[in-house]
């Protein structure tokens, strides 16, 4: 976006496409990693002295420049801004999170003036008054002199004319946050605001939550050296990381883009296929942040929960994973690689016949298998330790003695 200044002698208005202006790529842009199809080469300035030279979509990292200069050349009554700027974009992926970063700066160049840096395209033309043509004069013919008259003295008053002060203005404005009361903690402490004289940085003010995010410039020109022509104001801000920035006039507007990741949670079961038949048909797993999520066999023993804050309270959050126990298997590890956690299970396994497990107090020996149930003797079959550390005897019709 520019701004078409007119000035000089005339009491004309713009008028929509008086003045046109073209935009050139740098031919050692970059072919890819940016959309061109919105940039207008060839435009026209608006009645109000807009100047929209379209939109530039980019899509990876890289450096692009352009060139906008004013196409219409000067005349006898318009002499035209001979200034070119050179506009250039740097595309970075600073956090490498995939979200990239596009920092502008315009260069203006005046031939016979060094290049300075400036924050606003503008292009001023001056109005040049119509040439009057001188006309012939015939000269009077030579008159008879005539005796000199001595003249009375004269003696004139001096009163000086009173110099008029010139008239001031004053630009104030504020900023609005768009983040939901700083949920997540990532407003800054404060901002700068520079103030634009026609499209030039003439003062800067910082604003806090001490002041109520606003700033003021006072005593301000209304009019240049000229007297008549009215100096454009505008405001612009330094970029704020993971804020977007609209400007209303004098105000700003900053809305929060929330950087969010994804948590992917995976079973593995280490069973021999569920050769016991054991495994559940499905588990609860538990996210940090309260969701919970159900594995199945119909999932993949997989799930994922998208859209999580990467940052709360001004610091990066760690997501973990936590499972409900499983009755028959424990848990042999638990691995996460950025942002997937496997965990795995395993089948509980009986004491090895060379490490038989100590024989309970509460089972009887296999000297007291004679012990009667319902008046019929028992026989000893085998102790077992189970997966919940209780002893079982089996009995050789079933019967079962804890």
């Amino acid at each position: 976006m520019g701004t078409k200044i007119l000035t000089g002698a005339t009491t004309s208005k713009l008028r929509d496409n008086q003045f046109s202006f073209g935009v050139k790529a740098d031919e050692a842009n970059p072919a890819a990693g940016v959309d061109q199809s919105e940039l207008k080469l060839a435009v026209g300035n608006k009645a109000d002295g807009t100047i929209d030279f379209g939109k530039l979509t980019f899509t990876a990292e890289g450096e692009w420049s352009y060139t906008i200069r004013e196409n219409t050349t000067s005349t006898a009554t318009m002499q035209t801004d001979g200034s070119v700027y050179i506009v250039k974009f740097k595309v970075e992926d600073i956090e490498h999170n995939g979200k990239l970063t596009v920092n502008r700066t315009i260069t203006k160049q005046v031939t016979g003036s060094a290049d300075t840096t400036v924050e606003a395209i503008v292009f001023i033309n001056t109005a040049l008054a119509t040439p009057t043509p001188t006309p012939t004069v015939t000269p009077p013919p030579t008159p008879t002199p005539t005796p000199p008259v001595t003249p009375t003295p004269y003696r004139p008053v001096n009163t000086p004319t009173p110099t008029p002060e010139p008239e001031k203005v004053t630009v104030s404005g504020g900023k609005t946050w768009n983040d939901n009361g700083n949920e997540d903690g990532m407003r800054p402490a404060s901002i700068t605001v520079s103030l634009l004289a026609d499209g030039t940085v003439v003062d800067s003010a910082t604003a806090s939550e001490a002041n109520g995010w606003s700033w003021s410039f006072g005593d301000l020109d209304k009019y240049r050296a000229d007297g008549e022509t009215e100096i454009v104001y505008s405001i612009s801000e330094q970029s704020v990381p993971y804020y977007t920035s609209t400007v209303n006039g004098y105000d700003v507007v900053n809305t929060y883009q929330r950087e969010t990741t994804s948590a992917t949670i995976t079973k593995v079961w280490d069973d021999d296929n569920n050769k016991d038949g054991m495994r559940p048909a499905s588990i609860q797993v538990s996210l940090s942040n309260g969701a919970t999520v159900t594995l199945s066999e119909s999932n993949g023993w997989s799930a994922t929960v998208n859209d999580l804050p990467v940052y709360r309270n001004g610091q990066r959050v760690t997501y973990t994973w936590s499972e409900q126990s499983v009755l028959g298997y424990v848990q042999t590890g638990s691995v996460t690689t950025g942002t997937s956690t496997v965990i795995t299970n395993s089948l509980h396994k009986p004491t090895t016949p060379g490490n038989p497990t100590p024989h309970s107090p509460y089972l009887p020996t296999p000297d007291e298998t004679k012990a009667k149930r319902h008046g019929k003797p028992t026989e000893f079959i085998d102790d077992y330790e189970t997966p919940l550390g209780l002893g079982v005897i089996i009995n050789h019709v079933g019967d079962c003695y804890e």
